[in-house]
């Protein structure tokens, strides 16, 4: 990781204005606790004239939560060795920078390892992400080996990710594969099923198997288990909603769809071999979001 840093304004007050060009994502250094930056935004941290030494907290752009976040992050682990850490992701956080005030994951995780090592930058790596409205487990790689080994499993789908989800509607089988190419419009951060031989489009693939259906306020709602084959771009936002059977909560690719819920989709469960011991691994967790709660009996 690239890490570079021009201070082209400067005050030295009570607080220090600096304007930062920087390759994402970033930590600033010499401060305990991590941000990410954009290209080209400022941040304001407090300074001390006299100790010439930056304080635990401080703050970019708005007043952040971090160390709200510092005391949380801790209990959403579930696994951590000298070469890896799975953790659970809260629903609106983002794995990685989405821009000032906004706390990510990565960045939280860096904080609480930097405080277990006073002094020492970290080494995380980020091996696969999550939508920021998706909740679920995620492995992070802890030495640049580890990143190596399980991004290669990722890539050649020698990991298990599944998913609970919950739709509007009915799928038209009871269990079945969708199997669509997608283009990514980086733009719009959105991506759309297009015909295959279009130009630049991926091919994506998802097995799912119906857990439970309901019918609630005159509405069907379906309750599936998801195995990705591929792991494209919104894959499963966007071939549930081709199918005709969007995500409860996705306003994203279904605007007329249901307001005031969670997004109904959650990683329940991670399967991949340990990079150093080769062994055999998985992690499950329950969704906690609002859109899984009329399904509750049935995780």
């Amino acid at each position: 990781m690239r890490r570079s840093s021009f201070l082209e304004a400067v005050k030295v007050k009570k607080v220090m204005t600096v304007s930062l060009c920087v390759d994402l994502p970033v930590a600033i250094p010499n401060i305990i606790g991590y941000t990410s930056l954009r290209k080209e935004e400022s941040c304001e941290i407090p300074y001390s004239t006299t100790s010439q030494k930056y304080p635990a907290e401080y703050y970019t752009g708005q007043q952040r939560k971090e160390s709200m976040w510092n005391s949380q992050i801790e209990e959403n682990i579930l696994y951590e060795d000298k070469e890896i850490l799975v953790c659970r992701k809260p629903s609106g956080m983002p794995v990685q920078a989405a821009g000032i005030g906004t706390m990510d994951l990565e960045s939280a995780l860096k904080n609480y390892l930097a405080q277990k090592a006073p002094g020492k930058m970290p080494y995380l790596a980020v091996v696969h992400r999550l939508d920021q409205p998706v909740e679920g487990v995620l492995v992070f790689a802890k030495t640049p080996g580890a990143a190596g080994n399980l991004s290669k499993q990722m890539m050649a789908g020698g990991a298990g990710k599944y998913y609970l989800a919950v739709t509007e509607g009915v799928p038209k089988e009871q269990e079945g594969t969708l199997i669509s190419y997608l283009k990514k419009n980086g733009r719009a951060n959105m991506s759309q099923a297009v015909p295959e031989n279009t130009p630049g489009a991926k091919k994506a693939i998802l097995h799912y198997k119906v857990l439970d259906q309901k019918e609630i306020n005159g509405k069907k709602r379906t309750l599936l288990r998801i195995k990705l084959e591929t792991g494209r771009h919104h894959q499963i936002r966007v071939q549930l909603s081709q199918a005709g059977i969007p995500l409860l909560g996705d306003r994203k690719y279904n605007p007329a769809g249901e307001k005031g819920t969670s997004l109904g989709l959650c990683s329940c469960s991670l399967e991949f071999r340990h990079p150093k011991t080769g062994k055999p691994m998985k992690f499950q967790t329950e969704p906690q979001g609002s859109a899984f709660l009329d399904f509750v009996k049935k995780l």
